[in-house]
């Protein structure tokens, strides 16, 4: 108990204020249903049995065609109406996308007209979806983006800012050759990023590139050359200038052209840039 209550004294503003407490309190419980939502909010069991066989749908990955196609004597399988010989189902048996067409849409929350284990807790949408579940999903994307923006934007912010402090405008010197081998790199890999292939074919040639680069690097380094200065900080700048002057929807739909994923990913990188 000592050791436990020495971890919580540990969290910032735990011992100042009771608010602070209740903010670390709330912050927890939101991390844990957004860790462990496909876990309280699914409509694939953790386990079922069907016509003698044992299956784990949550944790296999298995779908209701699956099923169908592996017992037609139980086609069509329905995680909600099938008759299983044994199931073990989540807290919340409805996954955010579910349409429960038995009990409609707009299902107020006071409804009980289901049983306690397919109850509508908050009701549903006008489509039919559980409410309780799709605030677990929305609680899970909405941490996912949070934390991975400031993730991604401390993976880029720090190393830039690092190596803009640490070099100015004067201390980086290279070679006309080694200047102009950053301007080629710079070129390629932007080519590269267009080229119709797989993420690791690119993966694999951008690895070759890089190491063709290094190489050369050191070579022209060894040459006698006349040497320039990097701007490294005047450079990082002015990138911050240029990216603090588009507004941030004006970046989404640059992302929306140049990006082949859709969806989350977007409005995370627009966050963290």
């Amino acid at each position: 108990m000592t050791s436990r209550k020495k971890i919580w004294r540990q969290l910032p503003g735990w011992n100042e204020s009771r608010g602070a407490r209740w903010a670390w309190i709330f912050l927890f419980v939101i991390g844990f249903f957004a860790l462990t939502g496909p876990f309280i909010a699914n409509e694939k069991p953790y386990l079922c049995r069907l016509e003698g066989k044992t299956y784990f749908p949550i944790f296999s990955g298995i779908s209701a065609s699956t099923l169908s196609e592996r017992h037609p004597a139980s086609s069509p399988v329905d995680w909600l109406t099938t008759d299983f010989e044994s199931i073990w189902r989540t807290p919340i048996p409805y996954s955010h996308h579910t349409i429960d067409l038995k009990s409609g849409s707009n299902l107020s929350p006071f409804d009980r007209s289901e049983s306690i284990r397919f109850r509508h807790w908050l009701g549903t949408d006008p489509l039919g979806r559980d409410v309780l579940a799709g605030m677990i999903r929305g609680c899970r994307v909405s941490l996912l983006i949070g934390l991975g923006s400031m993730l991604l934007a401390l993976l880029i912010g720090v190393p830039l800012g690092s190596a803009a402090a640490y070099w100015g405008n004067q201390q980086w010197r290279v070679s006309i050759v080694q200047m102009m081998l950053i301007m080629v790199l710079s070129v390629l890999v932007l080519y590269l990023f267009w080229l119709p292939l797989s993420f690791m074919m690119k993966f694999g040639l951008f690895v070759m590139l890089m190491a063709i680069i290094i190489l050369l690097w050191k070579l022209a380094g060894r040459m006698n050359s006349k040497q320039i200065s990097v701007p490294v900080d005047q450079f990082v700048m002015g990138l911050g200038s240029i990216i603090d002057s588009f507004p941030g929807l004006f970046i989404i739909l640059i992302l929306l052209f140049i990006i082949p994923v859709k969806g989350w990913l977007i409005v995370l990188l627009a966050i963290a840039l």
